[in-house]
């Protein structure tokens, strides 16, 4: 695997204790430095051109050493940026703000890249090979800060990479497993209360790219392959990405060089989706490595380059994420290209755009298609559409409790975004077993172009089974993006008296995806309506990946006679008190409990 990604390579910056400078940022890797401290920072980076010893890389790692405020550059400029490398680039309709060499304090970089069958040669004390470089640009993605701007306001309280909230009020990622959702006895905090927000624009290093040149290289650079790009315009949630990167390279990157994970889309934004966001995990030190896509229309499987790691999304005021932001790989060099000719004119960027997609992907279609967006207020969550014909839609009691208040309204996304009015037909209740409502839309007319799910049995239910969670989950009304997917396995199915109560998933669940879908991945049947994730009670920090839904065998049949009769009062059944089946639901351990719940899912 390791050869594969040779085109990936870790970034080493350094600073001597002999020179002036004032430490001012936070996006590094390492812990602040002074005056008096050697500065010494890592990321990964990219060999986009190999034979010209050109390197992409993340920005945030120089931003320890920026002086003042960054250069403009635009068609109008008058002294357009210039490098001996290079010939000044193309004009641009928005204007690039960039840093050159001079405008940065003194440091030093190096490039450490991957030796060929380092692994047959036992002699050889390191895997890699470290080559001087220099700094090109340092510019800023027009496109992703607009888009991270508007999807990530600062009064959301977000955190990237290493910025971790610590013990002044802000969470951590130590202490207990629980918290409550309507009283103190409560143990399983519901998710989906996040509230409509403004968008405050503040500016940041996240965006930002670096472009390097290896000084002084030799063929084992030379001869590396160039990697095939692939346009991020024809990526969709589903799709299997991989990230490579060297996390914590200024510790020891022969044990974390090019370092690789898995995962899938999980949603896109912006023009020609310049923002990817993927449940694929990355550490801090991976920024700037590259994001690859497998396409299934090639018997020869080669991997192409859709974006590059932008940072790693940690929080959202006290909820832990754990997913990852990527730039498209078009975008980066489409802004570069505005500044240098980095490529020459000779060697035109060629992506690829098509991917066949398996019945996996038409299974995540579908299911998109069925969930939808409930707003209530300013609080919103997800639903999922069960009956299409009489517009039945299901979510949890607490994204619609305050519908007295306020009237319900449900967005669907397909085959057009529109907003509909829905009156609740049923609401559980703060005290029910399970946390369940049911709406109905208002406008009949409609109802024909709605998509609903299938339901799953009970052999569905099995343990380890990949599954898919489909919600909108962080992202809000004030968007338009479509519902967020996760990928995962069923980590196990509680039941009680042979019938499932609870089900647990390993996909990431996060604010708003309550009400959403917990999908088959092999057959796309629904499995059931997402309703909690765990939270920690000292520090309120929340645990994405411990999450809970409520099985669709125990509303499909209560479904079916409300269907065949119309009367709404058969949904109390889901409001009749089960003491064991709400002691499960309160994580509370009693020998009632012991006694009844089996665990006979099948791996």
């Amino acid at each position: 695997m390791e050869e594969t990604f040779m085109d990936n390579c870790v970034v080493h910056v350094n600073k001597p204790t002999n020179t002036n400078y004032s430490a001012s940022s936070r996006h590094t890797t390492n812990a602040k430095s002074t005056a008096n401290e050697p500065i010494d920072l890592s990321c990964s980076g990219v060999l986009i051109h190999p034979s010209k010893g050109l390197v992409l890389t993340s920005g945030i790692i120089f931003t320890e050493f920026v002086k003042h405020r960054p250069r403009i550059y635009s068609q109008f400029a008058t002294k357009p940026y210039r490098h001996h490398w290079f010939e000044p680039g193309g004009t641009t309709p928005k204007n690039i703000r960039y840093y050159s060499p001079k405008d940065l304090d003194f440091f030093k970089v190096e490039v450490g890249v991957a030796k060929r069958n380092h692994a047959k040669t036992r002699n050889s004390s390191k895997t890699f090979t470290v080559f001087d470089a220099e700094l090109i640009v340092l510019w800023k993605c027009e496109d992703l800060a607009e888009e991270i701007q508007r999807l990530f306001p600062a009064n959301d309280n977000w955190h990237f990479a290493e910025e971790v909230p610590g013990h002044d009020g802000k969470p951590s990622q130590r202490g207990k497993t629980t918290k409550t959702w309507d009283d103190d006895k409560h143990f399983v905090e519901p998710v989906g209360m996040s509230s409509l927000t403004k968008d405050d624009t503040v500016e940041n290093f996240v965006s930002w790219m670096a472009l390097l040149k290896i000084t002084k290289m030799d063929e084992h650079v030379t001869k590396i392959r160039k990697p095939l790009l692939h346009s991020s315009s024809s990526l969709h949630q589903g799709d299997p990405l991989y990230l490579c990167g060297t996390p914590f390279g200024s510790m020891c990157p022969s044990v974390f060089l090019n370092s690789v994970s898995k995962g899938i889309v999980t949603n896109t934004s912006g023009p020609g989706n310049v923002l990817i966001i993927t449940d694929a995990r990355c550490m801090p030190g991976s920024e700037g490595g590259g994001v690859y896509i497998i396409p299934r229309n090639e018997s020869s499987r080669k991997r192409r380059l859709v974006g590059m790691i932008v940072a790693p999304l940690c929080w959202k005021a006290n909820e832990w994420i754990g997913l990852s932001l990527a730039c498209s790989i078009k975008s980066v060099l489409d802004s570069l290209k505005a500044l240098v000719h980095w490529d020459g004119n000779s060697e035109p960027i060629v992506y690829e755009d098509a991917i066949m997609r398996g019945s996996h992907m038409s299974n995540i279609e579908q299911s998109m298609h069925g969930v939808v967006l409930v707003r209530v207020g300013a609080v919103w969550g997800s639903g999922v559409i069960l009956e299409r014909s009489e517009g039945i839609i299901v979510t949890c009691y607490h994204v619609i409790k305050n519908a007295k208040k306020n009237k319900v309204q449900v967005r669907v996304d397909h085959p057009h975004q529109q907003w509909l009015s829905a009156e609740v037909i049923f609401a559980a209740g703060p005290h029910s077993t399970y946390d369940l409502a049911f709406l109905k839309l208002q406008n009949s007319e409609n109802k024909t172009v709605l998509h609903g799910l299938p339901s799953a049995c009970m052999q569905h239910y099995q343990k380890g089974a990949p599954v898919y969670v489909v919600g909108h989950a962080l992202i809000g009304p004030s968007t338009t993006m479509l519902p967020s997917v996760t990928s995962g396995v069923m980590s196990k199915v509680i039941t009680i008296g042979h019938q499932p109560v609870m089900l647990q998933s390993t996909c990431a669940v996060h604010s708003g995806a309550s009400g959403g879908a917990l999908v088959c991945a092999n057959t796309g049947a629904l499995l059931g309506i997402i309703s909690s994730n765990s939270r920690d009670t000292d520090t309120g920090a929340s645990f994405p990946h411990v999450n809970f839904s409520i099985p669709m065998t125990v509303i499909q049949p209560v479904l079916q006679q409300y269907l065949s009769n119309k009367d709404s009062s058969v949904f109390h059944e889901l409001s009749r008190h089960d003491s064991e089946v709400k002691a499960l639901w309160r994580l509370e351990e009693t020998s009632n409990t012991r006694r009844v719940v089996e665990d006979k899912s099948k791996l």
